[in-house]
Parts: C-alpha cells; structure tokens; sequence
C-alpha cells in the first residue's frame, strides 16, 4: 500500500507582479490544485501572501513554516514565489527543507527543488537581477516624474493625489485634502510653538509621537520633495573606489497647506533650512 503524500499549498503574487499573466493568486492556486490532484497528493491547505517583503515578514508563509511537520510537500508555482531574494530562499532551504527532508515542488518546472540545488539557485539569482533592474527603472521613473512636478507615491496627511488626465494610469498631482488638512495645520501651528511638546501635540491631534516628528521635519510641507541617487565611481581597473546615497532635493509647485509665518518658524526649529543648504 503506498503511502500519500501530504502536501501544503503557498502562492503569493508582489504590487510588481499585480495584472501580469501567470502570477495571479487565482491562477497560481489552481496550479497547486491540478498538480495535487494529478500526483495523487493530499493537499492539506494552501496560503498566500500578497506583499513584497523579506520571508519572515509575511504571514502565510509563516503559516507554512508552522506547520512544516505536518506536511511532506511544499507546493509553489515558481522559484520565486518563496523569495526572489536569493539569500532569503537560500536559507529556508539549508536551515529548514533540506535538513528536514521537506520536499519543495515548483509546477512551472516539475521538479522537487530541494534535490536539484543548481536549478533554484540559478531560477533565484536571475529573479534578483530582475527585481534589481525594476527597482533601477522604478526609481528613474520617480526621478523624472518629481522633477516635472507629479507625484509619486503615498500622498502625506493633509493631502490626496489627483490624477491628470482621464486615464488611471496617468501621472497624478498633489493637491489638498479637506478630510486631513485641519490636523495637518493644527499639528505645524502647535509645532512651531517652542513651548509645546511633541507629547502634547500627539494628544491634542490623536497622531502618534513619531508621525507628529515626522511630519514635523518632513520637508513636502515645505515645498520639497527628497529624492535618493547611488554614487558609484570606479577606477581605470573597475574597481569600486566610490559608493554613496546621496539626497536631491527637488522644489515642487504643488499649494502649501500650512501658513507661510508658521513654515518659516518650523523651517528654523526643525533644522530644514541646513538640511537643503546641506544637499545643495
């Protein structure tokens, strides 16, 4: 009589991988499913994850991990899907899956890839190179759209994005949002006040310390918008003499919300001023 197979299920789809064909969590769920059932496996449960981040950050991969000895199968659509960090997938594989002799199997490539190391190895480093030249693309994108003015990213309290154009794909704009924008100026006009401390001010606008801080210091209420670029020289044998991050400061045009007497308190009192004399 054969033994069955107890297999676990783990999908995850990133923001990246969001509309791309192959990656969807519908699609990828229905993979494990086939493949159990071709295999004749006894699929306990599948979990997923629909974030980026390192492996113990995410929660159905947790999930997994805690139930590691009730499984014999691991069951993912790609290499990837556990990691594409190759040194986190490295790592659940050496301290984990093959010690504990946990078979790891890929449907895209129809192997176990605990017992073919060279394969997810390879599969993992070209998916950090890929992850290395989006993030490149990403943050040249954002460069060039703050530069003209768009916003890129979480709009900060007491604003909203607005698309322009008709498309919700076009670049959006920053502009003020009536919802916020009252607890955004009562937290600057009680923050430039040298008697008022942060405590209080967190209290008095139910925002955290460290948001309060934050806020505070954060130099889009002034008009600025902080970019982050790597400096790298080499010398004439290609070896690297130089490597740096660097702030650009970028003016934006968008409507300042907060008081032109009270920013110029805050500017000298949150040590704005230096930081851009500083970049400049």
């Amino acid at each position: 009589m054969s033994v069955v197979m107890k297999a676990i299920g783990y999908i995850r789809v990133s923001t990246k991988d969001q509309g791309r064909h192959g990656t969807s969590l519908a699609y990828q769920e229905e993979r494990v499913k086939v493949v159990c059932e071709e295999k004749n496996w006894e699929l306990i449960s599948i979990f997923s994850d629909d974030e980026t981040g390192t492996t113990l950050d995410r929660m159905g991969l947790t999930s997994v991990m805690e139930l590691i000895n009730e499984w014999d199968i691991l069951v993912i659509t790609k290499p990837d899907r556990l990691s594409r960090n190759l040194g986190d997938a490295e790592n659940l594989f050496k301290n984990y899956f093959e010690p504990m002799a946990k078979n790891v199997w890929s449907t895209e490539k129809s192997m176990n890839l605990t017992t073919n190391p060279d394969v997810r190895v390879f599969t993992s480093a070209m998916s950090s190179v890929e992850v290395r030249h989006i993030n490149e693309r990403t943050i040249q994108g954002m460069h060039t759209a703050s530069e003209l003015g768009y916003w890129v990213g979480k709009a900060p309290m007491g604003y909203k994005t607005e698309s322009v154009g008709k498309s919700s794909k076009d670049r959006k704009k920053l502009v003020p949002n009536q919802e916020t924008i009252d607890v955004a100026r009562l937290i600057f006009t009680l923050g430039s006040d040298d008697l008022t401390p942060l405590g209080r001010i967190a209290k008095q606008t139910g925002v955290s310390h460290r948001s309060v801080k934050r806020i505070l210091s954060n130099p889009v209420y002034y008009g600025y918008r902080i970019l982050h670029d790597d400096i790298r020289e080499m010398d004439s044998d290609g070896n690297i003499t130089r490597n740096e991050r660097i702030n650009i400061w970028v003016k934006h045009n968008y409507e300042l919300i907060i008081n032109e007497h009270i920013l110029k308190r805050c500017w000298i009192k949150y040590n704005i001023g230096e930081i851009v004399k500083e970049s400049d």
